[in-house]
């Protein structure tokens, strides 16, 4: 697999680099780009079965960095993907209305489904993204349910 990473700071300027190991990627990581301290503020991912797109944003620190919608971690994000598409079909309103009737409306997991709707209101392509990487990554394969 190759990776290809793009830092990204405020003004939407981009650098790009590629490795052939995953980069140690966290929120609120300090990194140096081209010679300047920065700080990673977000961080999103695109896979196919070759290349692993990360994009990260950066700030240069004079304002905090937002709390991390990923505090579970890239591999709790990753399974939440998988939920949301092999579970509730790619419906984000399905699985925080689980999570109301468990009393739950308040966590992590509602934190990134309100997160996405938001974000799928700005691109409803998104959605299609998304299941694509979850296809492609061959964890949990699709059923004819959640084709």
């Amino acid at each position: 697999m190759r990776y290809i990473i793009e830092l990204e700071d405020e003004t939407g300027r981009m650098a790009e680099y590629t490795s052939d190991q995953p980069p140690p990627l966290h929120i609120g990581d300090r990194i140096e780009q081209s010679g300047t301290p920065r700080f990673i503020s977000g961080i999103e991912h695109a896979i196919t079965t070759d290349v692993h797109h990360i994009r990260v944003q950066t700030t240069d620190g004079s304002t905090p960095v937002p709390g991390s919608r990923q505090a579970g971690g890239p591999i709790t994000e990753f399974l939440r993907y998988h939920v949301l598409i092999r579970v509730f079909n790619g419906r984000p309103e399905h699985w925080l209305m689980v999570l109301a009737e468990l009393g739950k409306i308040h966590g992590e997991d509602a934190e990134f489904l309100h997160w996405l709707q938001s974000r799928l209101e700005r691109d409803p392509m998104l959605l299609d993204e998304i299941r694509a990487t979850v296809d492609a990554s061959g964890l949990w394969p699709a059923t004819e349910r959640t084709r």
